[in-house]
């Protein structure tokens, strides 16, 4: 019963202090001084991404969006035709 005690505190402690280390990082003079900039690779993995799966984003943004009372069409879904578990 102690053992399940203790691991219980360790995790409460361990999420106490990330919630105290996220508001530490979290404002932007502290980013600034830590020279924590992702805007750049953000941008790159963004770029990379939408030339590498752009029309597959595409089909399934227009599915989402698609106008309909049931919901989005199936036959417009990138993955339509194809088994899924």
């Amino acid at each position: 019963m102690l053992a399940r005690r203790g691991a219980g505190l360790g995790a409460a402690l361990q999420r106490i202090k990330g919630l105290i280390d996220y508001c530490y990082y979290e404002p932007p003079e502290v980013k600034d001084q830590l020279g924590y900039r992702p805007d750049a690779y953000i941008a790159a993995v963004s770029k990379r991404r939408l030339a590498s799966y752009g029309p597959q984003i595409r089909a399934g943004e227009a599915a989402v969006l698609a106008p309909g009372p049931g919901g989005p069409d199936a036959r417009a879904r990138p993955d339509a035709g194809r088994d899924r578990p």
